[in-house]
């Protein structure tokens, strides 16, 4: 693996720590200003929407995810995860996770996550799958 190869996969690694623990500076430092989070059920989103999307998650007393493995290549890495989040309602919310990042500029730039939809829906029924 190249150098360059590695560091983009820390930087998916980062921004997916970071996502976890509901760290949204750290989240939006490491977004391209054009980025463009692909999420299954609910379509793309732009570098604003993702970072609202990420108070659903930000809001649980406990959670975060466990990383399965990672895979990259070139400016492209694929990250396999496994999340649980616990909120003061008594919700919990687990699924799992695989997100292919295309890495520009030492930032994320593209995302195609897949994750089930319907766990999702259950956990957040306000969003639901479209």
């Amino acid at each position: 693996m190249t150098d360059k190869t590695e560091a983009n996969r820390q930087v998916a690694l980062r921004v997916v720590n970071a996502v976890g623990s509901g760290d949204k500076a750290t989240v939006a430092s490491l977004l391209h200003p054009e980025l463009d989070w692909w999420l299954n059920g609910i379509g793309h989103l732009d570098r604003e929407q993702f970072l609202g999307s990420l108070d659903m998650l930000a809001s649980a007393k406990v959670g975060g995810f466990t990383i399965m493995s990672t895979t990259a290549e070139g400016d492209r890495v694929a990250v396999e995860m496994s999340g649980r989040f616990e909120y003061e309602d008594g919700r919990v919310y687990e699924n799992n996770y695989c997100e292919l990042m295309t890495i520009r500029d030492g930032l994320v730039y593209r995302v195609h996550a897949f994750f089930d939809a319907i766990a999702a829906s259950k956990a957040f029924p306000e969003v639901g799958a479209s």
